[in-house]
């Protein structure tokens, strides 16, 4: 009897344990639904100042706030009907941040439809139009035999960017008779091409850190863009200004380019030697610089300017230019 009654007592002090046991869940629960509510009610949805993580999916959104001190971690909320566990992740920086919040949600699924797509595309272009400019050096040559003498003396001419051709000279011997040394005399280039040259990689290069800017909004901050009216004009705007710029500068950069071609050309040179004037002395020509990288980069500079027309359209078709946002 004893025995029994000692097991009875167990039994319900097991059970008194398992009641305060649920109920002590049950109260954090709740206090867990109240904080929750409350960071709803500070944080709204709209804002995009926490992040949500939805089962299976991968958005990570830290939301920086102001003048808080310690880190925040909210709590998990269930979704009776679709079963969906959803985590709200707050992070508040320390000390005085800027007026200015900053809520950032990464998604690589604007860049697989146009507007993010063409944008990869004037990214690779712009590199390769500056750069094909910038790093170009070239030579060209051509040979001189003075009368008499069976020496042919060889003479190279290096230029490259940003082809301010008469600045560097280049020695040519002067075929003089009866001279015991052989004299020289200093020749330029004719023609300084640097400013369209500069100009054209200056547009490259801002239409590149543009292309980066803008291409980690749409990665990180497409739902603050897609949803207001401010991102996408000033957008457009700027990718208005750069197809503009683009136009200039490839047209005038093409210019440019035949004029260097002209003036590094062996007949040309040839043309503006005094030794070669003279039928005694044989002047023929040598090597030929290479301008296929200058040839691409013009390409690739109105390539360019189709690029960046086109993605104008893009950016009314598929912001709120062209549909409006819900109220």
């Amino acid at each position: 009897m004893k025995k029994e009654e000692e097991e009875e007592k167990k039994k319900k002090k097991k059970k008194k344990k398992k009641k305060k046991k649920k109920e002590e869940e049950k109260k954090k629960e709740e206090e867990e639904k109240k904080e929750e509510e409350k960071l709803v009610a500070h944080y709204p949805a709209n804002s995009l100042t926490c992040a949500t993580f939805l089962q299976g999916g991968f958005n990570f959104c830290p939301a920086l706030e102001r003048d808080v001190k310690n880190y925040v971690t909210a709590s998990v909320a269930k979704k009776s009907e679709k079963k969906e566990k959803v985590t709200t992740l707050c992070i508040s920086s320390l000390g005085h941040i800027e007026k200015i919040m900053s809520a950032f949600c990464f998604d690589i699924r604007p860049l697989k439809e146009p507007l993010g797509f063409i944008r990869i595309l004037e990214w690779a272009f712009v590199i390769f139009a500056f750069a094909s400019t910038g790093n170009y050096s070239g030579t060209t040559s051509f040979n001189i035999q003075c009368q008499g003498i069976g020496v042919i003396h060889e003479i190279n001419i290096s230029f490259e960017y940003p082809f301010r051709l008469n600045k560097p000279g280049f020695d040519v011997p002067t075929c003089e008779v009866n001279k015991t040394s052989p004299k020289t005399k200093k020749y330029y280039l004719t023609g300084d091409y640097s400013s369209s040259a500069e100009f054209f990689v200056a547009v490259g290069v801002l239409a590149f850190l543009y292309c980066t800017s803008i291409l980690v909004v749409y990665v990180g901050y497409y739902r603050v863009y897609s949803e207001s009216k401010r991102g996408p004009m000033i957008d457009l705007l700027i990718t208005g200004v750069f197809t503009f710029l683009w136009l200039v500068a490839s047209s005038a950069w093409g210019k440019g380019l035949t004029d260097v071609k002209w003036s590094t050309s062996t007949t040309e040179l040839m043309s503006i030697i005094t030794v070669c004037k003279g039928q005694s002395n044989k002047c023929t020509p040598g090597a030929i610089p290479q301008f296929g990288p200058l040839n691409s980069s013009v390409i690739a500079g109105f390539l360019n300017l189709i690029l960046w027309a086109g993605n104008c359209w893009f950016i009314f078709k598929e912001t709120h230019f062209h549909t409006p946002s819900p109220s």
